[in-house]
Order: C-alpha cells, then sequence, then structure tokens
C-alpha cells in the first residue's frame, strides 16, 4: 500500500503542476483500489491505526471526498498529535470545505510543530488568505519560500500574492 501511494502522489502531483484539475479515469480507479485495500487492513486499535487513517484520509482526499477525509485527518491528529502530516493534511481539507477558522487553528498547529516546515508555513499562507489577513499571508508565504526556495507550489502562492488586495 506505501509504494502505491508513492506512485499515486507522484502522478497527481504531475497533474497539478500540469493543471489538468482532475484526475483521470485510470488514477481514479487506482485511488478507489488504494482506497479499498487500505480499509480492508484498516486496524482499530493499536499502532497501525494512526497509519490507516493517513492512507484511508490520503485516498479519500485524493477523490475529493473531502468530509470523510476531514474524519480520519481528524482522528489522526487525536491519535498521533505531534504528527505535523495529519494536521497539513486536516488543513487542507478544512480549506476545500471552506472552514476557514478551523483551517486558520489547524494551519497554526502545523506551524507550531514544525516551524521549519515550507510546507506548513504554505498552507499558513493560504488560511491567513482565507481569513483577508494580508500583512501576515506575505509574511507567511516569504517564510516559506526561505526555508524551500524550489517548492513550486510555494512559488504559484507567491506569484499570485503580488495581485493580492483585501481592500
Amino acid at each position: 500500500i506505501g509504494q502505491s501511494i508513492v506512485s499515486l502522489d507522484k502522478r497527481i502531483e504531475d497533474a497539478e503542476r500540469n493543471d489538468d484539475g482532475r484526475l483521470d479515469m485510470e488514477l481514479e480507479n487506482a485511488l478507489r483500489d488504494l482506497l479499498k485495500q487500505a480499509k480492508e487492513v484498516e486496524v482499530k486499535e493499536g499502532p497501525i491505526e494512526a497509519l490507516s487513517c493517513h492512507v484511508i484520509g490520503l485516498a479519500l482526499r485524493y477523490l475529493g471526498c473531502w468530509a470523510e477525509a476531514e474524519r480520519e485527518f481528524r482522528r489522526l491528529t487525536v491519535l498521533k498529535p505531534d504528527y505535523i502530516g495529519g494536521w497539513l493534511e486536516l488543513t487542507w481539507c478544512l480549506s476545500e470545505q471552506k472552514k476557514h477558522e478551523e483551517e486558520g487553528w489547524a494551519s497554526g498547529k502545523a506551524v507550531e510543530l514544525d516551524p521549519d516546515s515550507a510546507a506548513a508555513w504554505g498552507n499558513r499562507t493560504l488560511a491567513l488568505i482565507h481569513l483577508r489577513r494580508e500583512d501576515a499571508a506575505r509574511e507567511a508565504i516569504e517564510k516559506a519560500l526561505v526555508l524551500n526556495p524550489d517548492d513550486w507550489k510555494n512559488r504559484y502562492i507567491r506569484n499570485w500574492s503580488l495581485c493580492w488586495s483585501f481592500t
């Protein structure tokens, strides 16, 4: 399952870079198969439970099932509150559902857990944009790019930020 996630994640990122906007049928079917496999091995308690939440949550997020993915990532943050990955994914799900106050809280938690994470600062930037906190958003994206100047998503946000005006 882990190798499938890595392979699918790469294919999805390539589609995002190409601004495809949708998953092709082959990729969507592969994601549905991954979700089915993950649910079959889901463990309700024990050390694998958090991994199970993460895998199921990722498959649901990739498929655009935001509320279901949010549920899995919330569960993951309870099981592993110090795991930044759960907070990053939860932030994304909340953003897609326009739950911006909660998105701001979750993105702040990710930055608090790892202030050296460019991904956390990138997510924080988007949350701050949604909360209409322009100055803080600009500071956050600059921090993200200092941490990782090669992150194409954060460079995109930075370039897009040149057009911001919340007034």
